[in-house]
């Protein structure tokens, strides 16, 4: 997953676990995070950051 933060920094792992209040993000090599919602601007799977976050296909341009 990749998180924003209000304030535009990202943050790439995986969510552990979450709560009402806030979510646990596990990240390989870095220390493990715990993030008030409140401060989320939004969130997306890594993976759909090759479509452009929105789910849409966008396929990469190949050169012949």
């Amino acid at each position: 997953m990749v998180v924003v933060l209000d304030q535009g920094e990202t943050i790439h792992g995986a969510i552990e676990w979450y709560d009402k209040q806030c979510i646990k993000v596990h990240r390989a090599g870095e220390p493990n995070l715990l993030i008030m919602k409140s401060c989320i601007r939004y969130m997306y799977k890594e993976s759909d950051a090759s479509n452009n976050g929105n789910g849409s296909f966008v396929p990469d341009l190949v050169e012949e």
